[in-house]
């Protein structure tokens, strides 16, 4: 006899109908929108975008789910900074001139004491704690497996005697297969001058025989001498995050030039490169 039949037959189907009511249900419920602004050392706050349903989504789809008083978990790489809430609401400066087409500026409550670094922020559900941050490692910079390599991709663009400089190299699964890659971010420049063999890289190098090159997330290199300075894009990673729940982080820079700044979200999809979110002026 089925279980149904027999609940029905014992005069308990009514009793289990009556419990089944009172408990939550077990269908996954949609997840709330998550928000991610970029937090510059002066306090300035750019909104990114974010992710709706697990979708990559951009600042004007996420602006009017916004509201006063939400709180943002504060993060650099892998610490918590501080928690800040929202004053107000995005605005859209985009059309306050320059090549500024994607600037939503959101203002945060910061702790005046914070210290003066740049972060991301992440909006917070009431009593969340963020759990997107992947495990990740700050690697050594000078270590010769990071050197060689981007000795190797300086030499193959045309700089004959590169002079190696690895800001930073971080470790983390970026495609999800459980092992861990190395992300390098390498910048050679002068303020005053620009000069031949002068660059800005960022290069992502997956743990995968099958993949011997880095993918090229950034490249820009000076191939002549100028006594009149440069305009490198020179970027800081801040944050390695997966807003939409995939498995495979999103990473999070932070660029400026002479003549701009801003903000961009990277993500890996299929096995390359692509250039998702960006709030700030291009320059």
């Amino acid at each position: 006899m089925s279980p149904v039949r027999y609940l029905a037959r014992s005069g308990l189907a009514g009793v289990v109908l009556l419990i089944a009511a009172l408990l939550p249900s077990v269908a996954p419920a949609a997840s709330a929108p998550a928000f991610v602004l970029g937090v510059s050392a002066d306090g300035e706050s750019c909104l990114l975008g974010g992710a709706i349903r697990g979708r990559i989504t951009g600042p004007k789809a996420l602006a009017p789910l916004m509201r006063h008083g939400d709180l943002y978990q504060l993060l650099n790489l892998d610490k918590k900074v501080g928690i800040a809430p929202a004053i107000g609401i995005p605005r859209d400066e985009s059309g306050e001139g320059g090549d500024c087409s994607g600037l939503w500026l959101q203002n945060l409550a910061l702790d005046p004491l914070r210290k003066k670094k740049s972060a991301i922020a992440i909006r917070l559900k009431p009593g969340e704690k963020f759990s997107g941050l992947p495990p990740l490692k700050r690697l050594n910079r000078n270590a010769p497996e990071y050197t060689k390599l981007l000795h190797a991709f300086l030499v193959g663009k045309g700089i004959k005697k590169p002079v190696v400089r690895i800001t930073q190299v971080i470790g983390a699964d970026f495609d999800g297969d459980g092992t861990q890659d190395a992300l390098i971010n390498a910048v050679r420049t002068r303020r005053d001058r620009a000069r031949r063999g002068d660059y800005s890289v960022v290069l992502l190098k997956l743990n995968r025989p099958d993949r011997p090159a880095p993918l090229v997330i950034q490249e820009e290199i000076t191939k002549t001498t100028s006594r009149f300075p440069g305009n490198l894009w020179v970027n800081v990673i801040i944050a390695v995050i997966d807003l939409d729940g995939d498995k495979k982080p999103e990473i999070v820079m932070e660029g400026q030039s002479h003549f701009g700044g801003g903000w961009e979200l990277i993500r890996l999809v299929d096995g390359k490169i692509k250039h998702g979110l960006f709030c700030g002026c291009e320059g």
